[in-house]
């Protein structure tokens, strides 16, 4: 995709912060304590049906919760946008495998969703789901095919889900001659934050300001104080250098929210930041860029940076291909995401690593995923840290060789880890045995 720069200042005044404290080892640990997964793992997507996961959840009562999404045929009018669906299936702990699955979206189709543009799923306090994803819709400006945002949710543990609500208002501007999808505007890339008094706040990257689709984005946000049942108008955050198709990830913290997204620099680097956000998304300090290295590359990468948090402590996960090795890198903030330190990758060994997703127990302990190769075809790896995120085991691939694997998702609970990935247009997910110390 090729870039498009927009030299202006943001709403956080442009300014972003490197913070690089002591650099900690380069090689992960082979003496913390390695991960354990047994059995086989388990189908989530339906025979004839291309298929990936999008996210993991889990309860504190050790039930898991899979959001997949099922590609259909192209939509008349919409470009190469599909009719796509997207399912949630609840896997108790005790269970073999997931129960019945349950389409979210209440029109067949209308969903658009891939493991680039990842519909997002989170679980509340008192638990309900909560599903965010972006849908084929008609403007109701211009009549032309636009991306909505949308946003239901299930109060039955994922049984059923209510009707959608759009949080994007409308666009009044028309990028059909620039869009790759014959869309006239598109709300897209949401991210997803539940705090623990089940306020909800929805973010996505918007186009209704931008002159065309190549262009970087804004960042929008609504905001629920009930639980989803009714929302605010939504309004914008930041932009002008907000990377047009890099996944944002949002992580509910006791103050506020961190939102991990990319930055266009005007001098042609496009680098992770994390930027802190209060309890009504009003803007706090000043975005911290992730890593050392800068990666200038004319175009979009199309990568996320995962977040996490405990302890007193947040982690980051993302793909550099400036530092060496180029790979995944993680890193570890213990100031609540004023800084981070310099970071370490996660496996220098494989010749490729990429698409991290984190996850961490109630006793602290922090489980990565991602897809790298080491061999011929791509897999799975998973690996763990009992010291806080100072040292990590050993990779372990967890997928089947043969076939590539790739685009894991990841949740823990109850002393075990569950791994969802893609492998030959399949949605897969495996449940680990007491990999937690």
């Amino acid at each position: 995709m090729k870039r498009g720069i927009v030299d202006m200042r943001d709403a956080l005044n442009g300014n972003i912060v490197v913070a690089a404290l002591a650099l900690l080892p380069f090689a992960v640990m082979a003496e913390t304590p390695p991960l354990q997964f047994a059995g086989t793992a388990v189908r989530l997507s339906a025979e004839g049906k291309s298929a990936a996961p999008l996210q993991v959840v889990a309860g504190a009562d050790g039930n898991v919760y899979l959001l997949w999404v099922e590609k259909g045929p192209p939509q008349p009018g919409h470009g190469h946008a599909s009719a796509d669906d997207l399912y949630v299936a609840a896997w108790p702990a005790a269970a073999a495998g997931p129960q019945a699955q349950v389409r979210v979206n209440a029109t067949p189709g209308e969903a658009k969703s891939s493991v680039m543009i990842r519909a997002r799923l989170e679980r509340g306090a008192d638990g309900t789901l909560h599903v965010l994803y972006p849908a084929n819709a008609t403007s109701p400006v211009n009549g032309k095919p636009v991306v909505d945002m949308h946003y239901a949710r299930s109060r039955d543990g994922g049984r059923s889900f209510g009707a959608p609500v759009t949080l994007n208002s409308p666009a009044q501007n028309d990028l059909t001659a620039t869009s790759h999808s014959n869309a006239a505007a598109a709300a897209t890339f949401p991210a997803l934050a539940v705090g623990a008094d089940n306020r909800v706040n929805a973010f996505w990257l918007d186009s209704r300001h931008v002159k065309q689709t190549e262009d970087p984005s804004d960042v929008y946000a609504a905001t629920s104080t009930d639980g989803g049942a009714t929302w605010q108008p939504d309004r914008r955050l930041f932009g002008g250098r907000v990377c047009e198709c890099c996944q944002p990830v949002a992580l509910a913290t006791a103050d506020g929210v961190l939102l991990s997204s990319r930055d266009v620099d005007p001098a042609g680097f496009r680098d992770p930041i994390v930027t802190r956000f209060g309890r009504a998304l009003e803007p706090v300090g000043t975005p911290v860029r992730l890593g050392t290295a800068r990666w200038a590359i004319d175009g979009c990468p199309m990568k996320s940076t995962a977040l996490v948090a405990a302890g007193g402590r947040v982690y980051a996960a993302w793909y550099s291909h400036a530092d060496a090795p180029a790979g995944v890198w993680f890193a570890t903030s213990t100031d609540g995401g004023v800084s981070f330190d310099a970071g370490r990758p996660l496996h220098p060994s494989a010749t490729a690593s990429d698409e991290p997703v984190l996850a961490v127990a109630a006793d602290g302990t922090v489980v990565a995923a991602w897809h790298a190769k080491e061999g011929a075809a791509r897999r799975i790896y998973v690996a763990s840290s009992h010291d806080g995120g100072r040292s990590f085991s050993t990779p372990l691939a967890i997928s089947p060789a043969g076939e590539s694997a790739g685009y894991p998702s990841i949740a823990v609970t109850a002393g075990e880890a569950i791994v969802a990935w893609q492998q030959g247009g399949v949605a897969y997910a495996l449940r680990s045995s007491t990999i937690l110390q």
